[in-house]
């Protein structure tokens, strides 16, 4: 297997590799080799297994410390409730499963079972905003401003179905590229394709 760790960049403004408005760290070579190494039978069925468990406990997690934030986030898709977003496990390799329901989206680790986020939300005609949210203090960096970042994250990638950044965690920095990388595996796998700071 190459080494991943050279091939990670910081991508400048501009640059025809850098699909967004703003400086990012390229996670794409971490992501193709990690999925490389994790695609084995034995992890394979040690995931479906803890998945299979997190299914039995859904529902049943509640942020027990967690903090909220008066905000406003705005999706263009209004989802029908309930609706689960990554339940199909279509993707083995995400990290996040988000259900719409009475007008909260439970943003859960899809292989604990954990809530993270509770967005409480309405409907605006074909849009979706969120107007509160609440995270759990000890999953977030105990930082309100990731907190809201990761949840817009969460949204754009599995609501609206577009390429976004994960937002880089406080205290790393520019020369933190393979822990960035490594924590944005961790943290959103298949979608961890690119990181942005706050």
């Amino acid at each position: 297997m190459p080494n991943w760790t050279s091939d990670l960049a910081w991508l400048a403004v501009g640059d025809r590799r850098n699909p967004f408005p703003f400086e990012t760290l390229d996670c794409r070579p971490a992501h193709a080799a990690l999925c490389k190494l994790s695609e084995t039978d034995e992890l394979a069925n040690a995931l479906a297994a803890v998945d299979g468990q997190q299914a039995e406990r859904r529902g049943e997690s509640a942020i027990a410390d967690g903090f909220v934030i008066d905000c406003l986030i705005e999706t263009r898709i209004a989802p029908a409730s309930p609706r689960e977003v990554g339940a199909d496990a279509a993707e083995r390799f995400d990290r996040w499963r988000l259900e719409v329901r009475a007008g909260v989206i439970a943003a859960t680790r899809r292989w604990t079972g954990r809530d993270v986020h509770r967005a409480e939300y309405e409907t605006h005609g074909d849009s979706l905003r969120v107007c509160r949210l609440t995270s759990e203090n000890s999953l977030v960096y105990g930082d309100p401003r990731y907190a809201l970042a990761e949840f817009t994250f969460l949204l754009r990638t599995y609501f609206e179905r577009r390429l976004s950044p994960f937002p880089i965690p406080p205290g790393l920095s520019r020369n933190d590229s393979r822990k960035i990388a490594l924590l944005g595996w961790k943290t959103h796998g298949a979608q961890a394709n690119f990181a942005a700071f706050l």
